[in-house]
C-alpha cells in the first residue's frame, strides 16, 4: 500500500511552500539557513573553542532542534569535523556506535541529521517524518549505556531498521511523478528561484532529497 503522501494534493504542498514565517516564507529562511550552514561547515573547524565554531554549533542546534542535548555537543560535533570530507563513506549505523560509546547516549535523530548534512543524499529523520510517513517511533532518543552491549546493539539496530524504511522512501519517492511534481514546484518556487541559483555559485548542492525534507518540514 502506498503511503498517504503521495495522494497529498499539490494545493497542500503549495501551501507548505507558501507557510508565513515573520516577513518571509518558513521553507525560504529554512533553506537560506541550510545553504549558510554547508557553506560554514566546509569552511570552519566546528569542533574549535573560536567563536566561529561557537557561532556555527549554536545556529545548527537551533536548526535542527538540538539545543536540550548540550551534553551530547562536544562528541558529536569533532565526529563531524573528522568526516565532514567523507560523508559518502559513512553510514548512520558507524555514527550511532561511534556517537554511543563516547555519550553512552542514543541519538538516532540527531545522528541521521548529521548524516544528512556530510552527505545530503541521505535524508535526516524526526517524530515530525516519522508521523507524516506513518511510521512507528523505534525509541532514537535514550540511554545507550557502555557495560550494556547487548541492549545498545538491539537499540541501534531498531533505529537503523526504521531509518533504511525511510531511505527507500525517499528513493522511491523522488523518481515518482508526485515526487517529481513535489520537486518541480519547490524548483519553480519564485522566492527559492534565487536562493537555488544562490547556492549553486557557491557550489552547495539542494539535492532532491533535501528539497522533499524541506517541504516535509512544512506539511503538518
Amino acid at each position: 500500500m502506498q503511503n498517504p503522501l503521495y495522494f497529498i494534493e499539490l494545493s497542500r504542498v503549495m501551501g507548505a511552500l507558501t507557510r508565513p514565517r515573520s516577513q518571509s516564507f518558513a521553507i525560504v529562511s529554512g533553506t537560506k539557513s541550510y545553504i549558510s550552514l554547508i557553506e560554514r561547515l566546509r569552511n570552519t573547524d566546528v569542533s574549535a573553542k573560536d567563536k566561529n565554531a561557537e557561532d556555527f554549533r549554536k545556529k545548527y542546534s537551533g536548526f535542527f532542534g538540538m539545543q536540550k542535548v548540550k551534553e551530547f555537543h562536544p562528541s558529536y560535533f569533532r565526529f563531524m569535523q573528522q568526516h565532514k570530507t567523507n560523508g559518502k563513506r559513512m553510514t548512520l549505523e558507524t555514527i550511532l556506535h561511534e556517537l554511543c560509546l563516547k555519550t553512552e547516549r542514543l541519538e538516532g535523530s540527531f545522528c541521521s541529521k548529521l548524516l544528512s548534512v556530510i552527505n545530503p543524499d541521505m535524508p535526516p529523520f524526526d517524530s515530525h517524518v516519522l508521523r507524516n510517513l506513518c511510521l512507528p517511533n523505534p525509541l532514537y532518543s535514550t540511554k545507550a549505556p557502555y557495560s550494556d552491549y547487548d541492549l545498545r546493539k538491539a537499540q541501534i539496530e531498531r533505529v537503523c531498521f526504521v531509518y533504511n524504511v525511510i531511505c527507500k522512501w525517499y528513493k522511491d519517492f523522488v523518481k515518482s511523478n508526485t515526487g517529481k511534481e513535489w520537486i518541480a514546484l519547490f524548483d519553480n518556487f519564485p522566492e527559492i528561484k534565487p536562493i537555488i541559483k544562490e547556492a549553486n555559485a557557491k557550489k552547495v548542492k539542494i539535492t532532491d532529497v533535501k528539497k522533499i525534507d524541506l517541504i516535509l518540514w512544512q506539511i503538518r
